[in-house]
């Protein structure tokens, strides 16, 4: 009987807390919301009809225990975008999006499947995307769990630098806000506008920051008018060079700004068919700028298409793993019959 109630206080414990079980769950866009809490509402994009990747990844990584660990307090949502729909297909899929819909015109995803990271308004703070930051099965998707791990506790921390701003004033609260959206997180509704205000000098630098477009930086550099260019008005690789060493050394940008920036510079050295070491060079200098984003993990890969150049750090490893990889697959292939 004791036994009994000690389970019993235990159960309710972890029923009252959530804690012990991970993130909560939802059928619809419209109820994930209804449920958030702060640390809002986490999206599973997949293509029932025509991305088994997505379909695949549902099930391995979605609704993997770890990943609800993964997620804190937000409330999971597995949101279909069918291609083909039937009409009970196209009912469904309109039933779960919700509000959704409306999201993902604002938020175009590079690849499927793909995650997105709410507040509990709806807000879109983070986006995950593909293999690069979703993982793969040979690792059993542990990089998509850290990403998540890593972007829930940055928007956080944004909360946190958010609420400290609404309790301040002038130039703190500018300060305040400035970091909130330096984060790497996409900034808060309105936050240009609420800076300008504040600081209308831009002593801070961070009006700067969330106004410099890299793609304006390709539009002038190819002399692009819209979708017209005037190629005889491109500026020379030389010409880019030197504009990109200031936009290097401006303090007031991101580090993936800088990364953008540095691409279209290199996309300029690929079409006056720049020598193979040059492009090496700066490949490899766009890349440790910062290497733990999306440009800087692409660099061994850029390295390999563009001048021929081997990932040294990974063929030592390759030829003892590979078995070990394909072992690891046909196993899952295995376990995922048998269900």
């Amino acid at each position: 009987m004791i036994m009994k109630k000690h389970l019993l206080s235990a159960v309710c414990f972890f029923v009252l807390t959530g804690s012990a079980w991970g993130a909560d769950r939802a059928s619809g866009y419209e109820e994930a919301l209804k449920k958030a809490t702060e640390d809002g509402v986490i999206v599973y994009c997949y293509g029932p009809d025509w991305n088994r990747r997505s379909v695949r990844m549902l099930d391995d990584f979605w609704k993997n225990r770890e990943t609800e660990k993964a997620c804190g307090g937000a409330v999971m949502v597995a949101v279909p975008f069918y291609q083909r729909p039937s009409a009970s297909q196209r009912k469904e899929e309109n039933k779960i999006q919700g509000g959704f819909q409306r999201q993902k015109i604002n938020h175009q995803f590079r690849s499927f499947p793909a995650v997105c990271m709410a507040d509990a308004r709806g807000r879109i703070y983070a986006q995950l995307c593909g293999t690069d930051e979703l993982g793969s099965e040979e690792e059993n998707y542990e990089t998509g769990r850290e990403n998540i791990r890593c972007k829930l506790e940055l928007f956080r921390e944004q909360s946190t630098l958010l609420a400290q701003a609404e309790n301040a004033q002038g130039m703190e609260k500018a300060r305040l806000l400035g970091e909130a959206c330096s984060l790497n997180i996409y900034p808060p509704d309105h936050a240009v506008e609420q800076l300008r205000a504040l600081d209308p000098q831009d002593s801070l630098g961070y009006i700067g920051r969330l106004t410099y477009d890299p793609f304006a930086f390709n539009m002038e550099v190819n002399a692009f008018s819209g979708s017209e260019q005037n190629a005889d008005r491109a500026l020379s690789a030389r010409e880019t060079e030197k504009k990109l060493k200031a936009l290097l050394e401006n303090p007031r940008l991101s580090d993936l700004q800088k990364q953008e920036s540095y691409a279209v510079f290199i996309g300029r050295l690929r079409k006056e068919k720049a020598g193979k070491m040059a492009l090496v060079k700066h490949v490899k200098a766009m890349g440790q700028i910062a290497p733990d984003t999306m440009y800087g993990k692409i660099v061994p890969h850029l390295l390999e298409i563009w001048c021929g150049v081997a990932d040294r750090s990974k063929s030592a490893d390759d030829g003892a793993s590979r078995g070990e990889r394909s072992k690891a697959r046909r196993e899952r292939r295995e376990q995922r019959r048998r269900r």
